[in-house]
């Protein structure tokens, strides 16, 4: 207990958290710059023939992303308060979208704190915005974990077994992503480790099923963005948009447990090369892929932050 302990008091500190953080996005980024170096002579040979047409689609849905993580925000604010003190949708798109900025800045949880700031405009507690992040991040958390499991299949070809396994994660998920009781458990171990009072979330299992449905479709924008980007660089079988979802959601889920990554910076990519590799993705167009979808999604958030002032 006293390691924990330690380990905890070490972690506190600012200075020595954000040098582990750049140390290692650094160490990272370092293996992402050597791939990119040993693979130049490759990158300058490509017969690069970029589809115009194509990169413009990927950008377009892949702001639907943004849009659908919003709608959930708004269904989890609204399983706490009275719908008559609910704000409008758009007050909420706001909030979101200007508070996914500092998401880019050192640190962890800068677009939470973020967040809850600015909902203060809405009337929304700490307590309140605190509770609808928890239930947000959690519905998050089970709704990629339900959208990798199509990728699995890809590791292991040829076994059925390993299908089987998936559909059976994924009815195990679901019943445990709407069950109440475990929403409110997970709650009270945030309550406990962040020592902040979070309210009993009281709600049901259609209402949780609706947020879960709508957290997987916020998958759906990212994969078939990824796929679209692909393919307007290189020829690639329509069968992999199904693949490219899972991709996604499993690069993000890496980056979301690694906590000295801020927003997964480096993980992700390096978690995207490697799938791409599974979707016999020549080197060295993982690596350069993995670094465009990232601008594109940085692009995405400031788009939405300027699109939201004239809302």
């Amino acid at each position: 207990m006293q390691l924990v302990e330690r380990v905890k008091q070490v972690w506190n500190n600012r200075i020595i958290k954000l040098t582990i953080q750049i140390l290692f996005v650094g160490f990272i980024l370092f293996f992402i710059y050597q791939n990119i170096y040993l693979n130049w002579t490759k990158l300058k040979s490509y017969d690069w023939q970029i589809n115009g047409w194509l990169l413009t689609l990927s950008f377009i849905i892949l702001l639907g992303h943004r849009f659908f993580g919003a709608a959930g925000w708004y269904l989890a604010v609204r399983i706490l308060i009275p719908k008559r003190k609910m704000p409008r949708f758009k007050q909420l798109l706001k909030v979101y979208s200007i508070s996914n900025l500092a998401s880019y800045i050192p640190g962890t949880y800068w677009s939470i704190l973020g967040r809850i700031y600015l909902s203060r405009e809405l009337g929304f507690s700490t307590t309140l915005s605190s509770a609808s992040i928890i239930i947000e991040t959690i519905l998050v958390v089970f709704s990629g974990m339900i959208m990798t499991l199509p990728v699995l299949p890809t590791l292991a070809p040829g076994q059925t077994w390993v299908i089987i396994l998936g559909l059976c994660i994924m009815i195990i998920l679901v019943i445990i992503g709407v069950n109440n009781r475990f929403i409110n458990f997970l709650a009270s171990i945030y309550s406990r480790i962040t020592k902040k009072n979070v309210p009993e979330i009281n709600s049901n299992s259609p209402q949780l099923l609706l947020l879960l449905l709508t957290y997987i479709l916020v998958w759906v924008p990212l994969g078939i963005s990824l796929f679209l980007l692909t393919r307007a660089i290189y020829s690639l079988s329509s069968i992999n948009v199904f693949f490219m979802i899972g991709y996604f959601a499993s690069a993000w889920l890496i980056g979301f447990f690694v906590p000295v990554a801020p927003a997964g910076l480096g993980v992700r990519e390096a978690v995207l090369v490697f799938f791409l590799h599974q979707a016999l993705v020549p080197d060295p167009l993982p690596t350069v892929l993995a670094i465009l979808f990232r601008i594109l999604m940085a692009l995405q958030d400031l788009l939405w932050a300027l699109l939201v002032k004239f809302i």
